[in-house]
């Protein structure tokens, strides 16, 4: 691309904290836990229903709550962004308010038909807050500025109960009295009367929430009364007290459309993710409502995201669609949103691979945490509806990455299984989708991988050996576990390994038989490649399944996005005519993409779960994402140079100073990448990848010399050729392992050694970068020989000798060089050792020699 973004701040983000309980009515007090899913993570909260900051309170235990409140709460971590915001509400059944009274207004030379025009908007002539209204004036005024005659009175404010049960209101008035509670007309008496009239009505309230009160009241003329009064199965009739009463209305809540966008565009069968922002000042949210065309589409009676509330629908028909979001709050008032105008078009016709996928429990059968009960065998976790067909359970999903992880030649199949409930499909059901990097999942998501094997290269109708079946977790930390399954020799079930096992297989070719080793890996194993770091969780992100594959349940082939999409289960939903501009990472084997597409593929699929910001990997960025320029491989020196003269990541024509490629290219345990359950080398990623390399940019490296023997221990001499593919080239050499240069010598022949040498041989040709330096060790021993002698104290002659370790050798001696008598016979132990003669002394002169057996 011509420009490339790259993003730098926190390497992690906090889960929102959770409250339990999330909320509740409760009689004189409650406990209440908070918990972070990160561990590490610190938490402040607040009980005013303010934004927490670090200033906040800190949360160090369970809170006792007496009082009616709202709490909100943060995670905190260093290195990390703080959390979403945490909210809910408490309200203590039992609880008296903190009422002031009601707003009353009063008007002087006002008659009752006057007072009930609904055009009336004469300013009060007094205005004040009454603590109750409980008022027998007779024949006297309210007020110094109102007469005692047609008057009229109108109180307003809140009312709230304590306890959620059937209120039943009663006024007493002389005059006329009408009285609305909630915007519901419970009394309407308003007439003259000549004694003080009872009126009542009733109606079910909730405990603590605040009801809009509207009390109206006309003073024609002899006494005045005004009473207003309540009772319930557990409030005794009495007039409504002043803790109960404020002086002000309580408003509808306030509900703002946040998803879709205004004049968004799907294409038909459409998943369409609706959000809201809702909130009220008193009184919690109790419903969030949300509409089509004025259709219910579906209701949410809390949410983990509050004030925020969020629904996926999915199945949309061609047509234009006006949403819309209720809010209702505790005392049952509701404002309904500004429409959002979307429009659904024509699909493609083109079957999706599902369109349902039922319920699905969260965790299945397996724990919530590593340190939980593990089922003992495979049949127990619930990933399969029958286990020795491995036929998956209800809900559980296929999926193919576009690239996958190299494990030494094994077949896999691969599932995943997201918690879904019966009814609406909610945020805190969905995976986290975005366009790059990682998905986030929700907690109790499992994940499925089955391995095989290829046990006979020669013939095809041969099964394939089941190995294991490993499943990751996300667990109720916000991480995840990892555990392995072997599989038994009759297919009927698979055992849990609790630590790691290396197994030799045999393997049928064509040259017969070989055996290979394969590693099953250990739940600390796991967590090598599944790190925070890589969000993990891997290969399940939209450019890995950006590509078609045949469900089985319905055997339909299409895109995964698309199908998951359709599904309801990725947040938000999109439009699937965008599939086509996504990232889509290719395989090795795709010969329509460039070789830098399937190379940079394979590296994000095999390397960044390490190598990528934060990560375990150094130097260089393997992320797919991240644009070829900005991921330090090509060009970017080694850190780890493996001996290799002016070694990079990725060298351009330079196969063998690209340490990226060599170690690709060996099994060496010490050096080899991937560097964990790895015994075989892929060939075909090191081919594709050695392509890539020598189709950068640059001037190509001469291959290194061939060096003939290659090494090794040889006896008095041993000849050595070197060799180079290109006939041009001139080749230099060192024999003290030195790096050659031009200045080195010059090969022209076979070399002749006959002492020990380390060689190192280069190519050099003008147009080309030198070859790397080709290296081999020889140790070159000379013929048997003696090397000195003399005599001991003891008058013993000793002789030194230099043979071969091992070898058993004869010592003879003789006067004559003719007639020779055995003194001993000696095992070598090392290559030096000493011959002995305890009867030299006897002789004037001897000859000695060795025989080598």
């Amino acid at each position: 691309a011509q420009y490339a973004l790259s993003v730098y701040g926190f390497t992690s983000f906090l889960a929102t904290p959770t409250i339990s309980p999330n909320g509740a009515i409760y009689t004189n007090s409650v406990i209440v836990t908070l918990a972070d899913a990160t561990p590490g993570a610190t938490i402040y909260y607040t009980l005013d229903g303010t934004t927490p900051t670090t200033n906040s309170l800190l949360y160090t235990a369970p809170i006792t709550i007496t009082t009616t409140l709202n709490l909100s709460a943060i995670a905190v971590k260093s290195g990390a962004a703080n959390s979403g915001v945490a909210s809910a509400s408490f309200i203590n059944s039992a609880a008296l308010g903190s009422g002031t009274g009601l707003l009353g207004q009063y008007w002087s030379n006002t008659t009752a038909t006057v007072f009930s025009n609904v055009n009336f908007a004469t300013a009060a002539t007094l205005t004040r807050t009454d603590a109750v209204v409980n008022f027998n004036w007779s024949n006297a005024a309210p007020s110094a500025v109102i007469g005692t005659t047609n008057y009229a009175v109108r109180w307003t404010g809140s009312v709230q109960p304590q306890y959620s049960e059937t209120y039943t209101f009663k006024t007493v008035a002389d005059d006329g009295v009408r009285l609305w509670i909630n915007g519901q007309l419970l009394v309407n008496d308003w007439t003259t009367h000549t004694t003080a009239t009872t009126n009542s009505g009733v109606i079910t309230l909730t405990a603590q929430q605040l009801y809009n009160v509207r009390m109206d009241y006309f003073q024609n003329t002899s006494n005045a009364v005004a009473q207003l009064l309540w009772s319930s199965a557990s409030t005794a009739l009495n007039v409504v007290p002043q803790t109960q009463l404020y002086p002000y209305s309580n408003p509808p809540p306030t509900v703002v459309m946040t998803l879709p966008a205004n004049g968004a565009t799907y294409t038909a069968s459409a998943s369409v993710t609706l959000g809201a922002d809702a909130d009220a000042p008193y009184n919690p949210i109790s419903t969030v409502s949300f509409y089509a065309n004025g259709s219910l589409l579906g209701t949410l009676s809390n949410s983990p995201y509050a004030p925020s509330y969020f629904m996926t629908a999915t199945g949309l028909g061609t047509g234009s669609y006006a949403l819309t979001a209720v809010a209702t709050d505790g005392s049952g008032l509701s404002s309904t949103s500004s429409p959002v105008n979307i429009t659904v078009t024509a699909g493609s016709g083109q079957p999706y691979g599902l369109t349902t996928n039922g319920a699905v429990s969260a965790f299945l059968n397996m724990p919530t945490t590593s340190g939980g009960s593990l089922p003992a065998l495979l049949s127990g976790s619930g990933v399969f509806a029958s286990t020795p067909t491995r036929t998956p359970a209800s809900g559980v999903i296929p999926f193919t990455p576009n690239t996958a992880l190299w494990s030494d030649a094994a077949a896999k199949s691969r599932y995943l299984a997201v918690p879904r409930g019966s009814g609406l499909i909610t945020r805190d059901q969905q995976i986290g989708f975005t366009t790059n990097h990682f998905w986030t999942f929700p907690s109790g998501t499992v994940f499925v991988k089955n391995f095989d094997l290829v046990v006979n290269e020669t013939n095809t109708n041969v099964p394939l050996r089941r190995l294991e079946t490993r499943l990751l977790v996300r667990d109720i930390n916000g991480a995840v576990y990892g555990v392995t399954y072997k599989w038994r020799a009759d297919n009927g079930d698979a055992d849990l390994l609790s630590t790691s096992l290396n197994e030799d297989i045999i393997i049928t070719n064509g040259a017969g038989i070989r055996t290979q080793t394969w590693y099953y890996p250990s739940p600390s194993d796991c967590l090598t490649c599944h790190t925070p770091q890589a969000g993990y969780v891997l290969g399940v992100n939209t450019r890995q399944l950006n590509g078609s594959v045949t469900y089985p349940a319905t055997g339909n082939t299409d895109n995964q996005l698309r199908t998951l999409n359709r599904l309801g289960l990725l947040y938000p939903a999109f439009n699937e005519t965008n599939i086509s501009g996504l990232a889509k990472m290719s395989a090795l084997s795709d010969l329509s993409a460039s070789l830098e597409q399937r190379s940079r593929s394979y590296l994000d699929a095999n390397c960044a779960q390490c190598h990528r910001p934060g990560g375990a990997g150094i130097t260089f960025d393997a992320r797919y994402d991240t644009a070829l320029a900005s991921q330090n491989i090509v060009g970017t020196p080694a850190s780890s140079s493996l001996g290799i003269d002016n070694a990079h990541v990725v060298q351009p024509k330079d196969i063998w100073r690209s340490v990226l490629h060599v170690r690709m290219n060996t099994a060496t345990n010490s050096y080899k990448m991937p560097p964990l359950a790895r015994t075989l080398i892929d060939t075909n990623a090191v081919q594709v990848v050695g392509d890539w390399i020598n189709s950068l940019a640059g001037t190509p490296a001469l291959a290194p010399p061939g060096i003939t023997p290659n090494g090794g221990a040889f006896g008095g001499s041993v000849s050595v050729t070197l060799t180079s593919s290109d006939t041009n080239a001139a080749l230099y050499y060192t024999l003290d392992g030195a790096l050659p240069t031009t200045n080195s010598l010059l090969y022209s022949a076979p070399l002749l050694l006959t002492s020990n040498a380390t060689l190192s041989a280069s190519a050099f040709e003008t147009g080309y970068i030198n070859s790397v330096a080709a290296s081999a060790a020889f140790t070159v021993t000379p013929v048997i020989h003696f090397t000195s002698g003399g005599f001991l104290t003891n008058g013993q002659f000793q002789l030194g000798f230099y043979g071969f370790t091992g070898q058993t050798y004869v010592l003879l001696a003789s006067t004559n060089l003719v007639n020779w008598t055995s003194l001993s016979t000696n095992l070598a132990v090392t290559n030096q050792f000493w011959l002995t003669d305890p009867g030299a002394s006897n002789f004037p002169y001897r000859f000695y020699r060795a025989l080598q057996q």
